[in-house]
């Protein structure tokens, strides 16, 4: 099991900003058109929360599960699942043939997300942080400063 997708659990406590995530809903890969595998009430309903010309830039959870925005659980897999996913990654993850039983089984197996989420974050936790002199530091995950 790849420790990545247990760890892109923690978005069912997690939130967006409109900007991370806007072009899905207007023109994905500059297509003109939001993202096809959008399942389209919800499309409808992060655009009420992000309008196309808004100079406010808004956010919402990453877990659409009205019970469960605070509560961390697998019900984030089972909205990507349901193609609501916000951020590209979350589409992509519950699309794709490699990874598409990985999620249908953190979905979809009582208990297996947190059997496995809890020590997927010990782990990364050990992870010692960089500093400039020792190498990258991302402040932002789309782009690396140097």
């Amino acid at each position: 099991m790849n420790k990545n997708f247990v760890c892109t659990g923690g978005h069912t406590v997690g939130t967006a900003h409109c900007d991370k995530f806007k072009n899905r809903l207007y023109n994905f890969r500059n297509s003109g058109k939001p993202d096809s595998r959008m399942n389209p009430a919800f499309l409808q309903e992060l655009r009420k929360t992000c309008p196309l010309n808004s100079q406010v830039n808004n956010e919402t959870f990453l877990d659409h599960t009205p019970t469960s925005h605070f509560v961390i659980d697998n019900a984030y897999y089972k909205q990507i699942l349901a193609n609501k996913g916000v951020l590209e990654v979350d589409a992509n993850m519950a699309n794709s043939p490699l990874t598409n039983g990985i999620v249908r089984k953190l979905a979809n197996t009582p208990g297996y997300f947190l059997d496995k989420f809890g020590p997927a974050m010990v782990k990364m936790g050990r992870i010692r942080v960089l500093t400039g002199k020792q190498g990258e530091i991302r402040k932002s995950c789309r782009s690396v400063n140097h």
